[in-house]
């Protein structure tokens, strides 16, 4: 009888041990099949798998070299852009120079015929006097409404003339009335 536990007791044990070994197998191919799943496929890895070892070399050697080619291609395109680019900028830069001179020009004759003003001026009006730049100014005196009978209209309260405060022809003008 204690033979007969003895034995029940190894074989739940074992039991045991082969449950965890194949849960940790288990565990084991599902990591498998996720690092299959985010494997980044190629295109070398492809023509490994469907070419086979020594035809995936040279279609890798003929691919590479259609790569480098098509590289170069675009090299040489890319050069000409920017030369093209380059071309432009000069151009603009040299108009832009050009008008730079031309407006300096035209200062330089600016000044002079000031400068040729300024002398002949004085000799003109010696005897009058100059205007005083800070003198007050006279004001400007605000626009009268017009007294045609459209603008004016005469207020309930009182028997004087209300002139609007704004015409709009949309909208009825408020009116302004004589203080009391």
């Amino acid at each position: 009888m204690l033979r007969a536990i003895k034995d029940f007791s190894r074989g739940m044990h074992q039991l045991k041990w082969e449950k965890a070994r194949c849960d940790l197998r288990i565990q084991e191919l599902r990591e498998t099949v996720r690092d299959l799943q985010l494997l980044h496929v190629t295109r070398d890895m492809q023509a490994a798998y469907q070419k086979g070892g020594q035809e995936a070399r040279a279609a890798d050697k003929l691919q590479s070299a259609n790569e480098q080619a098509s590289l170069e291609n675009l090299a040489k395109q890319r050069d000409r852009l920017h030369k093209k680019a380059l071309g432009e900028k000069a151009r603009a830069l040299r108009a832009m120079s050009q008008q730079i001179q031309e407006q300096a020009g035209q200062n330089t004759d600016v000044a002079r015929h000031l400068v040729h003003l300024q002398k002949v001026r004085p000799q003109e009006d010696s005897s009058a006097p100059l205007p005083d730049p800070h003198a007050a100014r006279p004001v400007a005196r605000p626009a009268q409404h017009s007294t045609a009978p459209h603008a004016t209209r005469r207020c309930w309260r009182s028997s004087s003339a209300c002139a609007p405060a704004w015409p709009t022809p949309t909208r009825r003008p408020a009116r302004r009335c004589a203080p009391w």
